[in-house]
């Protein structure tokens, strides 16, 4: 089974394993929209994934625990690469505190990026 010529969304694409995978992707003939909470995060890796191979690489700045972020993020794949054949669930956050210097706002942020956009 080939990739080429297939379309992929990948959250968190912008740095670490969701780069590397969109990297891989592109590599393969595979056009990949990633996505990233910082616009310029978003340009820098598109610029730099640009030369990773033969897909199309696109990008845009989105918060993954947004519902209407998401839906934005989709629509913009679709415009942009027609289309979406495979997802790259990756954007994830961690909090590094103990339990007790963890704020509820922290669990929330941890919730809604790790599990709840996932779904």
């Amino acid at each position: 089974m080939t990739l080429q010529g297939r379309a992929a969304v990948v959250t968190g694409g912008t740095r670490g394993i969701g780069r590397a995978i969109a990297a891989r992707l592109l590599r393969e003939g595979v056009s990949v929209a990633i996505c990233g909470r910082s616009s310029t995060a978003v340009a820098n890796a598109v610029a730099d994934l640009g030369h990773s191979g033969k897909g199309k690489v696109c990008g845009t700045h989105v918060d993954v625990s947004s519902l209407d972020d998401v839906h934005r993020l989709f629509a913009f794949a679709d415009f942009e690469l027609g289309g979406v054949d495979i997802l790259v669930n990756n954007a994830g956050v961690a909090i590094l505190r103990s339990v007790a210097e963890t704020e509820p706002g922290d669990w929330r942020v941890s919730i809604d990026t790790n599990l709840s956009a996932t779904f």
